[in-house]
């Protein structure tokens, strides 16, 4: 029997705060200023899916990135207190970079990777998952569930190369009670929710909450939208401003792809299976001759942007790296938990090696260790100029999670 429940709660600050996005400087404040309001709510949004008694809970926030530390909180109590295994609990954010600066990455700082000054901020945000996985547990109920694809066109592609590569998938599983009335929906795209830019005061969920609150509307029940492999996709080229109104009119036209001639088709997911992939690594960037980026340094053009963080990775004696993903099998779905940001073309080896109908990356999970680029592109762009990751790591990663797909019975 598959059962189904799905909460949502508000998470906007209530007090003006520091804006995350726009900066690879973590430690520096991003906006010239504190928030000033909210365009629209800031959600955490947690799903229930439990199969043959088994739970599986997705938690979605609207932040930038969110870090071990803070997952790991999360996890550990969900599963002290509901006997749910923490090994399946997901908790990932939407990505929006006009949501509350309240995380560090690991590899910006020495301090504490949750924000001091933030402190009870995030004691509320994770008052208030608790209070969504209490409401998830209480109100399970039996569904059937129904999955629908759509491509999406037109409003955002592949940033570094206009015409090249992304996924345009838009997936939706929609769960109906044994009335056939939809009480919630899961959803997954790929792209930067970046139209808002760094002048921006105000707090909002940018595109893919814009895009969420449309559906959410014509189905009348809520839906946890998570993001993909979104790391090199973003709207920068179909966008012509980066006002509110053009991420209203974006939202809309992506909404209103996926509705126009929705189709779906019933899904069995009362089968299920979990992989965990991990990779331990300590790496030195500063003795790191292939290292992305060391070859800007001598070239004037280069934007001291890049060149200080260029430089701040070469000073890095040591990183130890602690990658995590995990492979969820519902069916004839596979769920990939990332813990950063994917690239596309890396996402596409990946899910070559799938043996389920449908597999889709659940991005920015449970940590964050920024760009994962393979080698193929590293160097590149500017995705793994900013990551600290040596060439081939991301791909030795890969392959671990490819492994499994490939040897899943």
């Amino acid at each position: 029997m598959l059962k189904f429940a799905i909460s949502e709660q508000n998470i906007t600050p209530g007090a003006p705060m520091d804006i995350s996005g726009y900066t690879i400087d973590f430690n520096k404040p991003l906006r010239r200023g504190k928030s000033d309001g909210a365009l629209d709510h800031l959600l955490c949004v947690t799903m229930l899916l439990e199969v043959n008694n088994i739970k599986l809970i997705f938690i979605s926030l609207d932040f930038t990135i969110v870090v071990k530390s803070f997952t790991e909180e999360i996890r550990q109590d969900i599963s002290n207190r509901f006997a749910v295994s923490k090994e399946n609990i997901i908790v990932s954010c939407t990505h929006t970079h006009s949501g509350p600066h309240v995380f560090l990455p690991h590899y910006t700082s020495d301090i504490d990777q949750e924000m001091k000054v933030e402190a009870e901020y995030l004691r509320e945000v994770k008052e208030k998952v608790s209070v969504s996985v209490e409401q998830v547990i209480q109100n399970a109920e039996p569904v059937k569930a129904y999955y629908s694809l759509s491509n999406i066109n037109g409003y955002y592609g592949n940033r570094n190369v206009k015409g090249g590569p992304y996924d345009d998938s838009f997936h939706v599983i929609r769960f109906k009670n044994y009335d056939n009335k939809v009480i919630g929906s899961f959803a997954n795209f790929s792209c930067h929710p970046t139209i808002l830019k760094g002048n921006s005061l105000k707090f909002s969920a940018d595109l893919l909450g814009n895009v969420r609150k449309n559906l959410s509307e014509k189905w009348n029940a809520p839906v946890l939208l998570t993001n993909g492999a979104a790391g090199d996709v973003s709207s920068r080229h179909f966008t012509k401003d980066n006002t509110y109104k053009t991420v209203i009119d974006f939202g809309e036209g992506i909404s209103n792809q996926v509705l126009t001639d929705f189709k779906e088709s019933s899904m069995c997911l009362e089968d299920f299976n979990m992989k965990k992939v991990s990779l331990l690594r300590e790496y030195s960037p500063k003795n790191d001759k292939r290292l992305a980026g060391v070859n800007l340094l001598d070239q004037p053009e280069t934007p001291d942007i890049l060149i200080n963080e260029v430089k701040r990775k070469i000073e890095k004696d040591n990183i130890f790296f602690n990658l995590e993903s995990y492979i969820y099998f519902l069916g004839p779905i596979s769920f990939i938990t990332f813990p950063g940001e994917c690239v596309t073309k890396l996402a596409e080896q990946i899910k070559s090696n799938s043996k389920s109908e449908v597999t889709m990356f659940v991005c920015y999970a449970n940590d964050f260790w920024y760009y994962f680029v393979p080698e193929e592109e590293y160097g590149k762009y500017f995705e793994s100029i900013v990551s600290l990751f040596p060439k081939g790591l991301a791909d030795e990663f890969g392959e671990l999670i490819s492994d499994e797909l490939r040897n899943i019975d």
